[in-house]
C-alpha cells in the first residue's frame, strides 16, 4: 500500500514546478508538496502575497495519482485561512488544456485575457478564485497540524 504525505517543502516544491513551468523565484514563495512513497507527486507554490492576493502555481507527474483529500485540504485552507488571502490568481496558456480544465473543475473563473502574453506568443488566461466562492473551506482533513 502506498503512503502519500503533504508538507511544506518550499525550495523542493519550486524545483519540482520547474520542471513542468519556467516560474521565476519570489522573495515570497512557498511551496505545499504532495509526496507518494516520499517523492514528489505535485507542488502547489505560492507567491507574491500582497496581503490580499496570491499567485498560485500548481504542477503535477500525471501518471501517478498525485490529488489527495489532504493536499485539496492545505492548498485552499492555507492560503486563506492561515495567511488570510482574500483570492489567488492564477497564469495558465491557452495551450495547457490539463490546466484549464483543472483549475476550472476546482472552481476557478477565467477574470481575463491576456493576448499574446506567453512563453510563445499565446494568449494567457487569468483565473481568480476569491475566499467567499471557495467550495473547499469546508473540507475536513482529519489532521491537526499547520502547513
Amino acid at each position: 500500500m502506498s503512503r502519500y504525505s503533504v508538507e511544506v517543502a518550499n525550495d523542493a516544491g519550486f524545483c519540482f514546478l520547474n520542471k513542468y513551468a519556467a516560474v521565476p523565484w519570489s522573495p515570497w514563495t512557498k511551496s505545499i508538496v504532495q509526496k507518494l512513497d516520499g517523492e514528489i507527486v505535485a507542488a502547489v507554490v505560492l507567491q507574491d502575497f500582497n496581503g490580499h492576493n496570491l499567485w498560485m502555481h500548481v504542477a503535477a507527474d500525471t501518471t501517478k495519482r498525485w490529488i489527495t483529500r489532504d493536499l485539496i485540504y492545505w492548498t485552499f485552507h492555507f492560503p486563506f485561512i492561515q495567511l488570510g488571502a482574500t483570492r489567488l490568481t492564477g497564469w495558465v496558456e491557452e495551450t495547457n488544456k490539463a490546466a484549464i480544465r483543472f483549475d476550472e473543475h476546482v472552481g476557478f473563473r477565467r477574470e481575463a485575457v491576456l493576448a499574446s502574453a506567453g512563453q510563445h506568443g499565446e494568449d494567457v488566461f487569468l483565473y481568480t478564485m476569491h475566499r467567499h466562492e471557495c467550495r473547499w473551506l469546508g473540507l475536513k482533513n482529519g489532521c491537526e497540524k499547520q502547513v
